[in-house]
Formats: C-alpha cells, sequence, structure tokens
C-alpha cells in the first residue's frame, strides 16, 4: 500500500480582505492648470494637470477639448494672456 502525504486545506485568514469592485472612473476631470502649449500637426495643444494628480498624469489635449465650457475658455484665455506677457518681457530685456 502506497502511503499518500498529507494536506492541511487551506484557509483564508481573518487579515485577508475581499477582493474589491474597482472604482468607476468620473464622468470627466478637472483641471488644475495649464502648463506649456504647443502646435502638432495644426492644432493647438496644451500641456493640462489634472485635479488631483501628479505630474505623471500630464497630458496634451487639443484646444477643441479646453473650450467645451465657459470655464475652461477662460482659463485658456487667462494661460493665453500670461504667455502673452512673459513674452512681452522677454523681448524688452
Amino acid at each position: 500500500m502506497v502511503s499518500m502525504p498529507s494536506f492541511s486545506a487551506l484557509t483564508l485568514s481573518d487579515n485577508l480582505q475581499e477582493p474589491t469592485a474597482p472604482q468607476p472612473l468620473p464622468d470627466y476631470y478637472e483641471v488644475a492648470k495649464l502648463l506649456d502649449d504647443r502646435v502638432r500637426q495644426g492644432v493647438k495643444q496644451y500641456l493640462v494637470r489634472w485635479k488631483g494628480f501628479t505630474s505623471e498624469a500630464d497630458t496634451w489635449e487639443p484646444v477643441a477639448h479646453l473650450s467645451r465650457t465657459s470655464a475652461l475658455r477662460d482659463l485658456v484665455q487667462q494661460y493665453e494672456a500670461k504667455r502673452m506677457e512673459q513674452r512681452q518681457r522677454t523681448h524688452r530685456a
């Protein structure tokens, strides 16, 4: 007769948690700040810092994505005004 090794049943420890369902993504993300701008293939883009995210999540977004609400249009206008001031100061120096 062949002796079979004995196996103990595996049990979940009290400190292990049940896996949780992934959290749904929000329908929209809030822009924290516009960091830079560029033109790619004739399309103006802005480097966006998203509210609640780090620089690792920054993305280049076409201007069309940032003109969907008056608040976003205002943010773009403020950014452009600031860039214009910076360029004027650079040319004066």
